[in-house]
């Protein structure tokens, strides 16, 4: 353990030296961008947007500001803590962090603002603490929209199972939570396994095998992350046979060009992806602007998501290719790889997301339960800033803005006009936001109903690498 924790405290020393010279004669500020992990490359996309940042901001501002890109060798929620008590002790000006476990997070996010250094999370918060914001994807939402593409590609019955993190971390917790709600609606789907993998690729791998072994009739696979598809082919024969037979399909989170080959050969049914690049590009600034400007913000920013599948996955591969994250991703136009599944487009059309305490025992059928009313009503809620997720607080002071959870342009599938977007919102968002804050001020907010999620950006895509 004592050697974990010298491995982390060296990983904080060595990234820090990376930090703009010093000697440029102006003030300096620090600012620390925590990750979970060493070697997960969703995070070390993150932090190259965070170090892009930083470098614009010591460019073109009054302060030189200095990144520390700081996090535990493993995926460890003790080790975590340990390491954001040492920034406060560096005194830095300024926290964000991903937090591996959100009641481990509280004491060493209060302290670090009880001493002066404000602090927000992103991808993986810590709601009961004494951070001022939350930058992520709705990871609810997320899992909701996962279930409706796994039974959209495997039809309305048989097994289906799911492989998780970390047990306890609250992003992993809601997306698994929308998971298992979104299934709820078809009663002849059966979730016949959850397996931890505490973001171990060897882990992972064991327990899909495991799975498929017990389970030779499984139809689907949610993995809330890619760590099992990181192992190399014929890591999992079994799970590899029955997707090539064809009986298998699995519906994986994240967009990293491992997974998005395994789509383009058809292991994958569909991908959900993050803002990466934007969970440091955007928190550095956030906790700048914080910093500098005293800012306010919600105490949530949804950032949206990317949907891919077989019809926009080399769209997402050229992303990669070039490291252009702003070109436009195609929106995909079917429920997975395979055709268009019109029982479920009949059972999406009269569909509702569950509320608080509530599950969806299945569609609601008829003309009679005034749903193009009801969406208009959440159209004009969403304009005016009010939440409708099960995953929002109740009270106007726990709601995101329409200002920074813009709906998505397009028009519903299945008819009838889109939501508004609501223009004096996004001009809000930008008299509060500094210029070229591609990330926030592009990304989509997912649509309302009838469906729980958009298929994919309308507009504009967050900044990616230079």
């Amino acid at each position: 353990m004592s050697r974990l924790w010298t491995l982390g405290i060296l990983v904080i020393v060595l990234l820090a030296a990376c930090g703009p010279a010093a000697g440029s004669g102006r003030p300096t500020i620090t600012i620390a961008w925590v990750h979970k992990s060493l070697g997960n490359p969703v995070f070390e996309l993150g932090s190259r947007g965070a170090q892009a940042k930083a470098r614009e901001l010591s460019a073109g501002g009054p302060y030189e500001v200095q990144l520390i890109t700081a996090g535990p060798v493993a995926a460890d929620a003790v080790e975590q803590a340990r390491v954001i008590e040492d920034l406060i002790a560096r005194q830095v000006d300024g926290i964000a962090v991903s937090c591996n476990d959100p009641t481990a997070c509280v004491d060493p996010i209060n302290r670090a603002v009880a001493a002066g250094i404000p602090v927000m999370t992103w991808d993986s918060d810590a709601p009961d603490s004494r951070r001022f914001t939350y930058l992520a994807i709705d990871n609810y939402q997320a899992g909701w929209e996962a279930a409706r593409l796994l039974v959209g590609a495997i039809g309305p019955r048989g097994k289906v199972a799911m492989l998780t993190g970390v047990p306890g971390a609250l992003n992993l917790e809601e997306r698994a939570r929308g998971f298992r709600d979104g299934l709820a609606a078809y009663p002849d789907v059966e979730l016949v396994a959850t397996v931890f993998s505490n973001e171990d690729i060897s882990r992972g791998v064991q327990g899909v095998e495991e799975v498929m072994q017990a389970h030779p009739d499984l139809r689907g696979w949610f993995y809330v992350g890619l760590w099992p598809l990181f192992a190399d082919r014929g890591s999992m024969p079994l799970w590899e046979a029955a997707t090539q037979a064809g009986t298998l399909k699995t519906v994986a989170f994240d967009t990293l060009p491992v997974e998005l080959n395994l789509l383009r050969e058809g292991y994958l049914t569909a991908l959900i992806g993050q803002k990466y690049w934007g969970w440091g590009y955007d928190s550095v600034q956030i906790v700048y602007d914080r910093i500098v400007h005293k800012a306010d913000y919600p105490p949530f920013i949804d950032t949206g998501l990317d949907i891919v599948t077989a019809n926009n996955v080399d769209a997402m591969i050229r992303a990669w290719d070039t490291n252009d994250f702003q070109t436009p991703l195609r929106r995909h136009t079917t429920y997975g790889t395979d055709p268009p599944v019109h029982w479920l487009n009949q059972t999406l059309r009269h569909a509702r997301r569950p509320r608080p305490g509530e599950l969806q025992r299945g569609p609601r059928r008829g003309r009679g339960h005034g749903g193009a009313q009801r969406r208009r009503q959440v159209g004009a809620g969403r304009a005016a800033g009010r939440p409708d997720g099960p995953h929002r607080r109740r009270g106007a002071d726990r709601r995101a803005p329409a200002a920074l959870a813009l709906p998505c342009a397009g028009a519903r599938r299945g008819g009838g006009a889109a939501a508004p977007r609501p223009r004096r919102a996004a001009r809000h968002h930008r008299e509060h936001l500094p210029r070229g804050r591609a990330g926030l001020a592009a990304a989509p907010r997912l649509a309302a109903l009838p469906r729980p999620a958009a298929h994919g950006s309308a507009g504009p895509r967050r900044a990616g690498p230079a």
